[in-house]
């Protein structure tokens, strides 16, 4: 064999290598990915907050530093540059994988904190759960036979109802109630405290019957 074939051939092999090598990293990579935090929380339709999400982290961080225990212990809520400094802390436990200990604590701090908010309307789309409609009669017009039936269940029902219209009523006023709570209680956010609660709530209460 002459020294150029020989030359020729071990470029080749090279080449070869290289492309080999390169598949395999890249299958590596990505199944590494698959066993991250982030990969969990993006496939139950929630989105990372970005640079870009200035007014939505502003709003998280208001909740979240009047925290008493933080959630990121470097991260108090109050420094001069907490929007950069949640992204960063965001980007280090979402970056975690996905078997290691306490993951269900470490998605709720994700969904919770590092995420762009949703509504429990929102989240309820997500999950496929159609709601009642909150939008009043016309005028002179009674509450639909949906949320009478709802008002009716709500008022016999000593599980998780609405401590705030608890009571005594007829069912067209008590449809009225808790219709218009229904409305007020959709669009809580997924920074609050009371989101997770009251979404089982409004997913009984708010949602169509199965």
């Amino acid at each position: 064999m002459n020294l150029s074939l020989a030359i020729k051939i071990a470029s080749g092999m090279g080449a070869i290598g290289a492309i080999g090598g390169g598949i395999a990293l890249s299958t590596l990579l990505s199944s590494s990915n698959k066993y991250t935090l982030k990969n969990l929380v993006e496939k139950d339709k929630w989105t990372f907050l970005t640079e870009a999400n200035s007014s939505e982290i502003g709003k998280i961080l208001e909740v979240y530093k009047t925290k008493l225990a933080l959630p990121f212990s470097k991260l108090s809520g109050g420094e001069s540059n907490a929007p950069a400094r949640l992204l960063e802390e965001c980007k280090k436990l979402y970056d975690r994988d996905s078997r290691g200990l306490n993951k269900e604590d470490s998605l709720y701090k994700l969904k919770r904190w590092c995420v762009v908010p949703k509504t429990i309307q929102e989240r309820l789309n997500d999950m496929g759960i159609t709601l009642l409609s909150t939008q009043a009669p016309t005028s002179g017009g009674s509450e639909s036979a949906e949320w009478e039936g709802k008002a009716k269940r709500h008022q016999e029902n000593n599980k998780d109802k609405f401590t705030a219209i608890s009571g005594s009523w007829n069912n067209g006023e008590g449809a009225k109630k808790i219709r218009e709570h229904c409305e007020t209680q959709m669009k809580i956010e997924s920074f609050k405290d009371e989101f997770y609660s009251t979404l089982e709530k409004v997913k009984i209460w708010c949602s169509k019957d199965n």
